[in-house]
């Protein structure tokens, strides 16, 4: 009998050690990015240079020359710790007004040096939302949770943002 219990016991603080190494953080602190603003402008030919908007479209921006802009955002996750459980994701964004357009946010995988690659990189990386429109908005994002989620080991997210 006395060794039933003992056993008995080892299994209930078994069980209890299984539920308390589950990590979750209970927070709504926003996650801060440092990023950059890309600007490709064309006219007899095509540069690239850092813009002074995030999205957008100047037609013509000066003379014969327009401009396209698209940013992306770097998201340190260290301080998050590997094994924790995201349960929500808000997405909270203000942009200038942009009546009849809508733009979209990429999940992106590397950044470079190179402002020319970049700027192509957030246009073919897969997207996590289509048809944002202009203005203040806040959202529950699925896809970037999914994201964050599994860019937790890697410890870095990248998100882009084009018109």
């Amino acid at each position: 009998m006395k060794t039933n219990l003992v056993l008995l016991v080892l299994l209930v603080m078994l069980q209890f050690s299984n539920v308390y190494s589950q990590v979750y953080i209970y927070s709504n602190t926003p996650l801060s990015s440092v990023g950059d603003y890309i600007g490709k402008f064309v006219d007899s030919s095509t540069t690239y240079s850092n813009g002074s908007y995030a999205i957008g479209k100047q037609n013509p921006y000066t003379g014969t020359t327009s401009a396209v802009y698209r940013s992306y955002f770097y998201y340190n996750l260290s301080n998050i710790p590997q094994n924790a459980i995201i349960d929500t994701v808000v997405v909270a964004y203000s942009t200038g007004t942009g009546t009849g357009y809508t733009f979209k946010l990429t999940k992106m995988t590397t950044i470079s040096t190179d402002l020319g690659s970049n700027w192509a990189a957030i246009g073919t990386s897969s997207s996590a939302h289509t048809g944002l429109t202009y203005g203040m908005n806040n959202f529950m994002s699925d896809p970037i949770k999914t994201e964050l989620q599994s860019k937790l080991s890697s410890r870095k997210m990248i998100i882009g943002a084009m018109c």
